[in-house]
């Protein structure tokens, strides 16, 4: 908050002179330091002020600052409209009441050549020596290119859970906000306009589904459009975990001599990564267990004909199906 104290000498004078200092009521105004905004959208700049309880201020005007003598280019006016400058002509609007005590002002029309603007209300021109704000100025910010939308994910993405992945962006045009929407992504979606803090609003769009292994690695992209045409894309890339899955048995060649060292890997898709992993032999119609939890195993006892191996991968979340079966034909050396 910026204050302003003033303080007025008043003096009488009959046969003496008489100077008495009477310490006015504070008065106070509010008005950010800085505000941004885009080409061919709104600014609204919040700006209150406090006065002195036997005062009732009935009028604000909008300066830019300038530092030429006399000059006091017109930003906005409701006495004086004529003399608002031509970039500014037809663009601004006082939201409030002088009798509220709020000189917020609304811009409309965004133009690159308001660019680092200094701009300053006044209360009540005729008294303006007192009331004066120009002191304290809000300079404008005006770009054409639009910021990318900031996403988040929620924490926990795991497969049959809810996934929540947020879009927002700030912009300071609340009756003309930009829209959001998410691209290619199914789910319910939610939409909030929030005021922020020092002329600035707050646009966030949600998206909920249920989260599958497929969406591992995918890339949720969320769009902005401004109402000044001006576009911007962001993406968060979804981490969903998940139990293995897709299990196969690969190896070298499924026909070998009896006796031959075999290398067997078990092959999964699994977020994270399978940890360890059951083995089994399936011969003469019996199930044997392999002594082993790691993804490679090594063979040697083959018997002659058909060898049917089986494996099941195991993460933090689960343990996969067994895989399909892999089929190793051991011959007899003649």
């Amino acid at each position: 908050m910026m204050t302003l104290r003033k303080h007025v000498s008043l003096c009488y004078s009959l046969q003496v002179v008489w100077c008495v200092l009477v310490v006015a009521e504070e008065w106070t105004v509010t008005i950010p330091n800085q505000i941004s905004g885009l080409t061919g959208s709104c600014i609204l700049i919040p700006c209150s002020f406090t006065h002195p309880s036997s005062y009732s201020p009935s009028n604000v005007t909008w300066y830019q600052y300038s530092k030429m003598p006399a000059k006091y280019p017109v930003v906005f006016s409701r006495t004086k409209p004529v003399d608002i400058i031509e970039h500014y002509s037809g663009r601004t609007e006082l939201v409030g009441r002088a009798s509220d005590g709020d000189c917020s002002l609304m811009i409309h029309g965004m133009m690159l050549e308001h660019n680092e603007h200094d701009i300053y209300p006044w209360v009540d021109e005729v008294s303006k020596y007192v009331f004066a704000f120009f002191q304290w100025r809000v300079t404008l910010e005006v770009t054409d290119t639009a910021p990318r939308p900031q996403l988040s994910v929620s924490e926990e993405q795991r497969e049959g859970g809810n996934i929540t992945v947020s879009c927002a962006v700030l912009h300071t045009c609340p009756s003309s906000p930009p829209s959001l929407s998410f691209r290619d992504q199914r789910g319910v979606v939610q939409g909030y306009h929030t005021e922020e803090i020092q002329g600035r609003w707050r646009v966030l769009s949600t998206i909920s589904f249920v989260a599958r292994a497929e969406d591992h690695e995918k890339a949720v992209a969320c769009n902005v459009t401004h109402p000044g045409g001006q576009t911007a894309t962001g993406e968060v890339v979804l981490d969903v975990s998940y139990a293995p899955r897709s299990v196969s048995v690969s190896g070298g060649s499924t026909v070998v001599q009896v006796g031959t060292n075999l290398s067997l890997s078990c092959v999964s898709d699994a977020n994270p990564p399978a940890s360890s992993y059951l083995w089994y032999l399936l011969r003469d119609g019996l199930v044997m267990p392999l002594n082993h939890s790691t993804e490679t195993v090594a063979v040697t006892d083959l018997d002659p004909d058909e060898n049917v191996f089986h494996c099941i991968a195991i993460n933090s979340l689960g343990r996969s199906k067994p895989s399909s079966s892999f089929v190793v034909t051991a011959e007899c050396e003649f």
